[in-house]
């Protein structure tokens, strides 16, 4: 699972530029049953999917319909086999936290025990052509926001929260209070999928869907 997460936090960096428009087709679900199952509720057939940032997207389609079961009732949208995304109407609805300060839709990652998502509040500055991003700024630092599921909650996942989460396991809590940079983002990320990867062997801790 760790290389699977690794390799979705890079498709999700490497996602298309500012204010880029594409069409694709886009499956729905409407509940965490329906993502475990694997069945979406729907396929939406050619929507419009701008891409505002690498880690912010919209749709639009040209049913008045269809855009309101998107804002309203979707919670997490499928493009293709490796980009999901969730719907932050659905998490400000549904959570308290972090994802007050999110729009439209950011990357999600997710396993039978743990969800996260992938989002920056900075979007990458444009050059003189439009559809071009300035190099200095084409690497924007995204951070990493736990869904918490049981306090209804969507946190960054900093050193202090990570360091609360790593309780359950001494070994890697102690690993990580004896990094020099426990603070640097790209540890912080490390030891969190780590944590992931422990959670999710964990016969102690319960499914997302029970």
């Amino acid at each position: 699972m760790l290389i699977v997460l690794l390799l979705a936090l890079g498709t999700a960096g490497s996602m298309a530029q500012d204010d880029s428009t594409h069409h694709d087709s886009v499956s729905v679900y409407l509940s965490w049953e329906a993502i475990f199952d694997g069945l979406p509720d729907e396929v939406i057939v050619d929507p419009s999917i701008a891409v505002l940032s690498p880690y912010e997207v919209g749709f639009a389609t040209d049913d008045p319909e269809l855009n309101d079961l998107l804002s309203n009732q979707v919670v997490v949208a499928a493009i293709g086999d490796t980009l999901w995304l969730v719907n932050t109407a659905w998490m400000q609805k549904n959570f308290k936290g972090d994802c007050r300060i999110m729009n439209h839709w950011v990357p999600l990652y997710f396993n039978a025990k743990a969800a996260f998502v992938q989002w920056s509040n900075r979007r990458p500055q444009k050059t003189q052509r439009h559809d071009e991003i300035a190099p200095d700024n084409a690497d924007v630092q995204a951070h990493l926001y736990l869904i918490d599921f049981d306090r209804r909650r969507v946190g960054c996942v900093t050193h202090k929260l990570l360091n609360e989460l790593l309780e359950s396991y001494p070994d890697l809590q102690w690993r990580y209070a004896g990094m020099k940079d426990y603070k640097k983002p790209d540890i912080i990320q490390y030891f969190f999928l780590e944590y992931l990867e422990r959670l999710n062997a964990d016969p102690n801790v319960p499914n997302i869907i029970n």
